[in-house]
């Protein structure tokens, strides 16, 4: 009931005041968080070793803390979102690579990492008309939020496939 009002608040208020309390609540998470944003700079360190200075290395997690926080509010205004808030608001790179695997009339897989908004791929194309179907991992900590999050994701169009027995259906989406 509480993340469906706070969405329903969020839903009326313009996008941008919402990116910017995402935003801004990242950056409380970065500061409440201590410890995940040391180890995000552990692994930076690690990935680059002196190619990122510490500095360099507390603004990208702090960016991405931020990035997050926005990407949280994003997803409770996910009611308000249509094709044209798409068109609106969201870049496409790389749009003619989906055309011509769509138009290719052949079926294709889209890998992708948890890296920015990754949820808005599949919605976004789904909004866009692309057919979907997204493979997910159950979560079972907070079964009230995934299922809210399923139904907000299969309201746009996407279809979810979970990981368990989800070969038959993703070959028969492939089909």
């Amino acid at each position: 009931v509480v993340v469906r009002s706070l969405g329903w608040v969020l839903c009326r208020l313009p996008p941008s005041v919402c990116v910017w309390l995402g935003m801004a609540l990242g950056t409380l998470g970065y500061w409440l968080q201590p410890k995940r944003a040391r180890i995000g700079s552990l692994n930076l360190k690690a990935a680059f070793g002196d190619q990122v200075s510490p500095a360099s290395a507390q603004r990208i997690v702090r960016g991405v803390f931020r990035q997050l926080g926005a990407g949280l509010i994003e997803m409770l205004r996910l009611p308000a979102m249509d094709a044209a808030y798409v068109d609106r608001y969201i870049q496409i790179e790389g749009r003619e690579h989906m055309e011509r695997a769509v138009t290719s009339g052949r079926p294709f897989v889209c890998l992708t990492g948890h890296f920015g908004n990754w949820e808005f791929l599949s919605i976004t194309a789904a909004l866009k008309g692309y057919p979907v179907t997204a493979l997910a991992r159950q979560q079972k900590d907070f079964p009230k939020l995934y299922a809210l999050l399923v139904a907000s994701r299969e309201s746009k169009g996407c279809r979810i496939v979970h990981k368990s027995g989800a070969m038959r259906q993703m070959l028969q989406a492939l089909q």
